[in-house]
Formats: structure tokens, sequence, C-alpha cells
């Protein structure tokens, strides 16, 4: 069996891990591969430095992260401002080449989840099979920043879209993960997904926090971002209050500035620029104290987290501070208040081992929160997971060729509803599965794991199948009694029966050869099917009027049976005349011919569809009976 597979369709790319955004997608990426998943991970590149351009060292890393990966380029439009008005449309960043790429992709192969980032691609969600799970990494709730940017007098920098256009995006998913706890309770009001709140969590060890300040005569105090208008606007107004406070005091401040956000600072002051940081662990240890100077905006600030994870004791805006359970004395409100708090603590020096106090507590919370989002994740997915098993064992090889002959009718009906197994321990039953539909798989004994799943568990014998108490086990009541296995009162109504007529199914083709031992058929002709006592003595009147053209047999031998089941399915009788069809082999027998166009006949009132009407009955016969039922509570989880 193929272990379980996870497709991430993401517009960021996982390396290099120098942005939020791509490293929310290496988290959750990480995250399912831990668990065990197979990750493809398609990247619709829009970012300098994959769009124009694949840089090839990071290429190199991608792959080593994820070895089944596809790079797809975007077209311009990705990142462009709303075409029309003040706001984008859902899909507006949709591109029509990306439904031909996911199609073929879960044509022909399994997803058991598919992870999208960003609500801006949500359409994916509508060309998947509905036995995959569907989850949406928002990264934000976009609808959410507009009053964010206009309060800050800025212009949304990236996706601008309405709320009830966003909750529609969001909807089409099973689960929907978010980053803050505020922003995930909002949500959960407004969607019918399941939302998780998931915080941003690297497990990765802290550096060495060192108890001493680095200079004996100032703070070094210090602040790594990107240039996203809000870290502009906030370091703009602090910068300009902090220079206003140590000009007044003349306090021992020294900030400093590194990353992207350089670029936008003017004037001179405490603070000098370092430009681009290539590693943070080595900017974060010339300083005491990180800084988080954003005031404004919507999501999790990353950054902030930095400073927990490098060990640094932090003094944060309230926003920056959001999804962190940081004690008042470190968060300021305003500007103004940050900048005295720096120069509160250049001049006291406090311990910087009491300065990080609340700095732990707050990353004790935010990893307990991590590991309790994960769970309640991977529970998520488990949930969601549509699992329906055949259960072949206590079989020999032709009685479970025979039976699997025709649940392969099922299996081509479920192949978008749910993730399918075949449980045996015959080495050719996995042969065959391999040519099976992509949702189906080969058990060769049952899987805890996967049994605790299962919405429906089939067996043709009564004795045997795994009942787990929270799946609703069907046992094929045709099948066991047609091989004498049913206990006494179960019906004979052809409930759980199946057949496929697609000739050109690889499975079923080494099925039949499978039936057949690989020889060839030995009815020929008209085929009588009689009662034990009558099959022989009109037999022999058959083989001396016409030498061979027709037989007639008896289905009170299993052999027999099988035999006849083996010729019909290479369509070797011209013609099947049944003298009665209330036994369940002679209902299996009938349900065969009609499937593979051979003429069968039967006593009323025991009518079957009509060999023109089979294609378009064999869907509608199937809803109709008990596993219609299963059909929909199956299209219901």
């Amino acid at each position: 069996m193929t272990a379980r597979r996870a497709l991430v369709l993401s517009p960021f790319a996982t390396v290099p891990a120098d942005a939020g955004q791509r490293r929310r997608a290496l988290q959750t990426t990480r995250l399912l591969a831990d668990a065990g998943y197979d990750i493809t991970f398609v990247l619709y590149a829009f970012e300098d430095g994959w769009k124009a351009r694949v840089n090839e060292h990071w290429r190199r890393d991608l792959l080593r992260q994820w070895p089944e990966t596809l790079i797809w380029r975007a077209e311009g439009r990705v990142g462009q401002p709303p075409a029309e008005g003040e706001f984008h449309h859902l899909d507006e960043w949709w591109e029509p080449s990306l439904e031909t790429l996911l199609t073929k992709l879960v044509q022909y192969n399994d997803f058991a989840v598919v992870v999208v980032h960003n609500v801006w691609l949500s359409r994916a969600l509508d060309f998947l099979p509905k036995r995959t799970v569907r989850v949406i990494d928002t990264h934000d709730v976009f609808s959410r920043r507009i009053a964010a940017y206009r309060a800050a007098s800025l212009q949304p920098d990236f996706f601008a879209i309405r709320e009830e256009a966003e909750l529609f995006g969001i909807d089409r998913s099973d689960i929907a993960l978010m980053i803050q706890g505020e922003e995930a309770e909002w949500l959960s009001r407004k969607t019918d997904a399941l939302v998780v709140n998931l915080p941003y969590f690297e497990t990765s060890p802290t550096a060495h926090a060192s108890n001493d300040y680095q200079c004996p005569d100032k703070v070094v105090f210090g602040f790594l971002g990107s240039a996203h208008p809000f870290n502009q606007h906030g370091l703009k107004a602090f910068l300009s209050a902090l220079k206003r406070e140590v000009g007044e005091r003349d306090s021992p401040v020294e900030l400093l500035i590194g990353g992207k956000i350089c670029e936008s600072v003017e004037g001179r002051g405490p603070w000098t620029l370092c430009g681009y940081v290539g590693d943070e662990a080595e900017f974060f240890a010339k300083v005491d104290v990180v800084l988080a100077p954003v005031f404004a905006g919507s999501g999790f600030s990353v950054k902030t987290f930095d400073a927990i994870r490098h060990g640094k004791p932090l003094l944060a805006a309230a926003h920056a501070a959001k999804g962190l359970a940081l004690t008042p004395e470190v968060v300021a409100e305003t500007p103004a208040e940050l900048a005295k708090a720096v120069v509160d603590v250049a001049e006291r020096r406090p311990p910087l081992a009491a300065l990080r106090r609340p700095i732990e507590r707050a990353r004790i919370q935010l990893q307990v929160d991590c590991e309790r989002g994960t769970q309640t994740f991977l529970r998520a997915l488990k949930r969601f997971e549509r699992v329906v098993i055949y259960d072949l064992r206590g079989f020999n090889d032709r009685r479970a060729a025979a039976v699997l002959l025709s649940w392969t009718g099922a299996m081509h009906v479920l192949n978008d509803i749910a993730r399918q197994y075949v449980l045996s321990d015959a080495p050719w039953v996995a042969e065959l599965v391999a040519n099976a539909p992509p949702s189906v798989h080969h058990l060769t004994h049952p899987k805890a794991d996967i049994v605790e799943r299962a919405a429906l568990v089939v067996s043709a014998a009564a004795q045997e199948g795994a009942q787990p108490e929270d799946a609703s086990s069907h046992h094929d009541a045709i099948w066991a009694r047609a091989f004498g296995s049913a206990g006494d009162g179960v019906r004979c109504d052809g409930r759980g029966l199946f057949w496929h007529n697609s000739r050109w199914d690889p499975m079923l083709k080494g099925l039949i050869a499978q039936l057949a031992r690989d020889g060839q058929p030995t009815l020929a002709g008209t085929v009588l099917v009689l009662a034990g006592d009558r099959a022989a003595r009109v037999g022999a009147e058959l083989e001396a009027l016409f030498d061979g053209a027709g037989a007639a047999i008896s289905l009170d031998d299993e052999t027999t049976f099988l035999d006849c089941l083996a010729a019909v399915c290479q369509r070797a009788p011209s013609v099947v005349v049944l003298e009665e069809a209330t036994s369940p082999r002679a209902l299996i027998l009938a349900r065969l011919c009609v499937a593979c166009s051979v003429p069968v006949h039967v006593p009323p009132p025991h009518n079957l569809p009509s060999q023109d009407r089979a294609d378009r009955a064999f869907e509608t016969f199937w809803r109709e009976n008990l596993w219609g039922a299963a059909l929909r509570d199956l299209s219901a989880v």
C-alpha cells in the first residue's frame, strides 16, 4: 500500500525562508510530511527570484525539501491592483492553465489532502474529487486588512477583497487554517468550513541567550523587517518619536535596522542601517533587545516571533504582540510609548534575564497552542477522509476473483467519493489493484488507523471482515449466500451486487484471467441453467442433438458456477437461459450476463434491465439499494 499523499499549491516557495509567508508555507507542509504524507509541492511562482527566472540555488534547495516539486510560472496579473474598482474579484488572479495542471494531477494520483495557500487560489479546490480533503491555509483574513489600511492612510499592496467574496472562497474548503486565535474565532462564526487555529511556531532550538549587555555604555536594540507598508508606516512613526525622546534625554540608545525596510528609512538618528541580512542569528546576536514597531495591520508577525525564537528580550507594539501571551510591561500602544520604553531600558539597564521572562512565558504558551492546533488539524484530516474497505479475507483465489469482479463497479462509482482499500493477503490481488482507479489501494491486514476511519466496511463472507464500532459495516448478502456462508434469514435481494462492463479496464481483464485460471472457456453456444436433477439428463440430450453447440448445467456445484462466470466474462456463451432466478448464484449469473452483453432469459417476474439499457441502469440500480444509502452518507461527510 502506498503512503497517503498530499498536494500543496503555494504561491510562496519554502526557500529561502526569509519572509513570513514562506516560513508559514514551510511550517504547514513540513507538518504534513512529519505526519507521514508524501508531498507533491506545486509552486505557483510569482515572487522575485522565482517568476522571471528561477534562482538555481533556490530550486535545488526546494527539490531537496520536496523531491516531487513542480514550478508553474504565474501570469502577469498576479500581484497586480484590482482590474475594476477598489477590490479584487475572488478568482481575479486565477490562471486557467492551473485547472489543466490540477485536473491531470488528481486524475492519475490519489491525494488524500490538498492544501492551498491564500484564498485567491481557492478555485483549485473546485477541481478535486470529493474523496480529497480540502484545506486552505489562509495566512491572513484579507477582507479585514482594508480597515487597517484605511486607518493608516495606506493603499492595499496585495490582495484586497470584500468579506462575502472571501467567505465564499473559504467555504470551498473543508478545513481553514488560521494563525491567530481571535481571527479564527471570528471566522468560525462566518463559514461552514472547520476553522482550526494553528499558530506559527518553529521548534528549532533557541540560541544561547547572554545575560550581559553588548556594551557597557549603551543598550543595542534591533529591528529586522521587510518593506511591507505596515512595517514602513510603524517604523517611521516610531523613529520620529525615538529621535525626539533620545534627543531630549540624551539616552544611550543604539538601534540596528536590518532587512529591506532599510530602503524606506529617511533622515538621521540614533540608528544604523544594516541592509540585507543573510543570517538572522548573526543579526540578533548583536542586539540586546528586539523591537517590533508595527502598530497596524492584520495577521501574525513572524518577525515578532523571531525574537522569541532567538531567546531575546522584546518590546513590541500592541498589534505586533497579537497572538502572543505577552504581559503589559513589554507592550506599547503607541509609537511614543514604545520610544519611552526603549529609553527607559537604556537608562535603567535592568537585568536581561528579567526582561526575558515574559518572552519565555509567551514562547511556552505559543508552543502549547501550536501543538494543540497541530493535533486538532491532524484529527480533522482523518475526520474528513472518506474510507471504504472491501474485505476479501477467507476466500480462495477463484472466489476472491469472482467477488472482486463485481465490486469493481462500486470502485468506479466511488472513485470520486472515497479512498478505497481491498483487504486481502493474495499477491495477485495486490498486482491487480495496481491497475485499479487511483482511489483504490491494497491492504494485507487491517490497519487500525485506516479501519477506524472507515465509513463502510464490505465483506462477502459473514464470518469475516473488519467491523469497527465507528464504521457502518455492510455484508454483501448475495455473495455470502452464494458461498453458503451467510446466516439464516438473510434475504437474497441482490443488494450490494455490482457489475461493471468497461472491458477496457486492465483490472477487469486481469480478474477475468484469474477467474478463468488462464484457460479457455468450456461453455459455448446456448447454456441452459437447470436444477441439479434435470441438468445431467437434459445435457446428455443436448450433446447428442447439437454436437457440443449447447450445454445444460447446474449451479449447485461451486466449480461449475465459477466456470460459468468466467465463460460469461469472455462472452463465450451466445445465450444463457435460466430455469429460475431466485437462488443467489442464478441472480449473480443473470446480472453478469447483462453487464457483459450476453443475452440472458429468465422467467418472470425476475425481469432484468435489457442489454441496451445496462450501462444507464447500472448506477441507478446501485443508488436504489443499500449501497445507495452508503453513498449518500459518504457524500454528506
